[in-house]
């Protein structure tokens, strides 16, 4: 499933810090518009006031992908309950193509189904967003519906994939 890359690949808790970055990367309307959270014009305040509410709520994960020691983006999973969780994700758009996304988000999987004692995770993408799409199904995550998912940089909600991977499918994927 995973294949060799030739640029480094590095996750590492995501904070404070790495605010100028994420503003830079996340101000891109083509970034913003495909993850729900990401408001646009993305805004130092916006970055700060997610980081700390990661670390005071501590409902979600989130590490910073590096790319060659480069601020890349963000995965994660929220504890939606104790039964599953729901991944996460967004690259700059320098970033694109490269294969970090489904690589981060493995590592991230693999982390959260041997920490935590989730059945399954879910994750979606807005339907017009085929790049995340390749990226869960890549992953191994199957269709399960189409919803409504809230869209702060759209201002409205939006048409979404939802996909849902079982810890059963990931050890399968994983031997």
């Amino acid at each position: 499933m995973q294949r060799a890359q030739e640029d480094s690949l590095r996750l590492r808790p995501i904070s404070l810090f790495d605010v100028p970055m994420i503003v830079e990367l996340a101000n891109d309307w083509d970034v913003a518009s495909m993850v729900s959270r990401l408001a646009y014009p993305y805004e130092p305040r916006h970055a700060k006031n997610w980081i700390n509410e990661i670390e005071q709520n501590r409902r979600e994960d989130v590490w910073a992908i590096e790319s060659d020691g480069y601020f890349a983006g963000c995965v994660g999973y929220n504890r939606t309950s104790v039964m599953h969780g729901e991944l996460g994700y967004w690259l700059g758009k320098p970033y694109w193509g490269r294969g970090l996304a489904t690589r981060a988000a493995w590592q991230i999987l693999a982390h959260g189904f041997a920490s935590e004692p989730f059945k399954y995770f879910h994750a979606c993408h807005f339907t017009d967003n085929d790049r995340s799409k390749k990226v869960l199904e890549g992953l191994g995550f199957e269709p399960i519906d189409l919803i409504q998912c809230p869209s702060i940089a759209r201002g409205a909600p939006s048409p979404a994939q939802r996909y849902r991977l079982t810890r059963q499918q990931f050890e399968i994927l994983s031997t």
